[in-house]
Parts: C-alpha cells; structure tokens; sequence
C-alpha cells in the first residue's frame, strides 16, 4: 500500500466540508463518485471521531490497478458487512476477491482476523 497516498486521501476527506457532514455508511460512495483508483482499507478512530484509511493505487503497476479495480466492488462489499457486524456476508465478499486476486493484502488481512 501507498501510505502517503492513503494519508493524502484521509486527509482530503478531513479537510472537505462535503466529508464532514457525510455519514460514515456514505464515505465508500463519495469515493466512488468523486475519486478513481481509491478502495477502503479500514476503519481508525481519532480521538474521539472515525475515520476511513484508504489505498490510492493510481501509481500501482497496470497489473495490480487491474486486480484492484476488477475487485473493488467486492471488496467494499466485504468491509460494509464486516464494519455493521454482519461477519458471515463479510467472507462471501473476501472469498470472491481472493478468488479473484489471491494476494490481496486488505482481504487477506481480514480473513485472517476473521479466522483469529
């Protein structure tokens, strides 16, 4: 992961009005509809407020944006589900992205937890 592509993008939303008065369920959609090549890694708390960490992957190899990009949807899916506490249909998501891109990090990372 880019992790000052993902700290420039958190930033972005702390700093755009729009975000602040966003609701978090609706974070995943402005993203889509705002920004390309941005997908949902997880979700932190700041101080008292949360936050949405997210990958930039415009800069990855055209390989790897293609794995993201095709996968994305699902992924999404997967951590809506796995953020409202509905675990089962989290790992419907995960297992189609790593059907799909086994190597996936952030799907692999929460198989893991979901296996932990």
């Amino acid at each position: 992961m880019n992790l000052s592509a993902s700290l420039f993008c958190l930033a972005f939303l702390r700093k755009t009005s729009i975000a602040e008065r966003m609701k978090p369920d609706d974070v995943f959609s402005f993203l889509n509809g705002y920004l390309e090549l941005v997908r949902p890694v997880d979700r932190i708390n700041a101080g008292e407020q949360t936050s949405f960490l997210f990958e930039v992957y415009a800069n990855d190899s055209d390989i790897m944006r293609d794995l993201k990009w095709r996968t994305q949807s699902d992924l999404e899916h997967a951590l809506y589900a796995w953020f409202s506490g509905h675990y089962d249909e989290a790992r419907i998501f995960l297992e189609k992205v790593l059907q799909f891109y086994p190597d996936d990090p952030v799907a692999s990372h929460y198989t893991r937890r979901l296996e932990g």
